[in-house]
């Protein structure tokens, strides 16, 4: 193995690996091989783990003007 990686199943899609089922939408941690595999057949996207989701709001600081 050349190392794992992270990959989420698609969506209608189940994969397995050590034995066990992934469904949809499910995180796995797999081989290199496995996960191109798996990405080159359209069953898996690579996950990433690195983005945060934006912010939706402003924090409140206390000093806005209110009409």
């Amino acid at each position: 193995m050349a190392g794992n990686v992270k990959v989420t199943v698609n969506e209608g899609w189940a994969v397995a690996a050590d034995g066990k089922q992934h469904t949809g939408g499910q995180t796995v941690n797999v081989d290199r091989d496995t996960a191109e595999h798996w990405i080159a057949s359209g069953w898996a996207t690579a996950a990433d783990t690195t983005t945060k989701p934006a912010k939706t709001r402003r924090p409140n600081t206390g000093r806005q003007r209110r009409p």
